[in-house]
């Protein structure tokens, strides 16, 4: 039987190392509260994407333990993207 060594990884790792790497892969977490002043709307109209309803499926969130959403920061940055995209397919077919 051989003993681990420092190189050698240990047992899973903890939450906070799993939180800290998704945090690493997704940028800073935002508060509905942030994305909706960033996006110029209101709270209730994100809570109302969250759920499916109203014409649009807003950015993609997660609840962590206090059971609040928050919205990764490159998730945000996605949804603006594919927005902007959107509105320029829009205009060209218009035009």
């Amino acid at each position: 039987m051989t003993t681990p060594t420092h190189n050698e990884p240990s047992s899973k790792p903890t939450p906070r190392q799993m939180l800290d790497a998704a945090l690493l892969a997704t940028g800073p977490l935002l508060t509905s509260e942030e994305v909706a002043h960033a996006l110029r709307l209101s709270p209730r109209t994100l809570a109302d994407w969250r759920y499916g309803r109203g014409p649009a499926n807003g950015p993609k969130w997660l609840c962590l333990a206090d059971n609040k959403p928050l919205y990764p920061l490159s998730e945000v940055n996605r949804f603006l993207q594919e927005q902007l995209a959107a509105a320029d397919a829009r205009r060209e077919s218009t035009s």
